[in-house]
This record gives C-alpha cells, structure tokens and sequence, in this order.
C-alpha cells in the first residue's frame, strides 16, 4: 500500500439470492450520491464466489469513500482466472440516479 492508499481493493459481501439485486441497487444509489463523477477507471465489479454461493462487490482503487460508507473491507484484487471466480458484471456504465420506475422491478 503506498502512502495515499491508491492501490487498495474493498470488498463487500452483497448477499444470497434475491438479497443481491437490492443490496447492489443501494451501492449504486450510496455511490450516485457520495460520488456523482465516478470515472470508469473506479467502476466497481460484481464478481460471484461460486465455490461459496455469494456475490461480492470489488471496489478498485480510489473508492476509499465508498468503501468506508458500506463497511467494505480491504483486500487483494480479485482473481478473476480462477475458476472460482465468475464476473456478473461491470459497473461502468454512466453513473445515474435510479429511476422510480426501477423500485416496481425489485
């Protein structure tokens, strides 16, 4: 870790199930309003430990904010050659504030 921290990953366990959709909708409404600009480079990944049954969010280096606000804890970047590992997917698209309509699909 280098002094500013720049080069630490978080992880946040996101859930089983149905609990996932919901936990990932709060992260992008906290990350909307903690971090409006978010640049693509600190998009997070949703990344399913299949040996485990969980889905975990990885927030890259830069989302110390983030990462502090959702109990995210520090840790290595995730593995993405094992086959263990499985990338739902990127958050990198344009960061937006949810749309009401979004809340009738949950």
């Amino acid at each position: 870790r280098n002094e500013a921290g720049m080069d630490v990953w978080f992880r946040k366990f996101l859930g089983h199930g149905n609990d996932v959709f919901l936990a990932l909708r709060n992260m992008r409404e906290d990350r909307f309003r903690l971090d409006p600009f978010v640049p693509a480079e600190r998009a997070f990944l949703v990344i399913e430990h299949i040996d485990q049954g969980e889905v975990h969010l990885y927030l890259p280096p830069g989302n110390d904010l983030l990462a502090q606000h959702c109990g995210a804890v520090a840790c290595p970047p995730p593995d993405l050659k094992s086959p263990n590992r499985a990338l739902l997917s990127t958050e990198d698209i344009p960061v937006c504030k949810p749309l009401d309509a979004d809340s009738d699909l949950l």
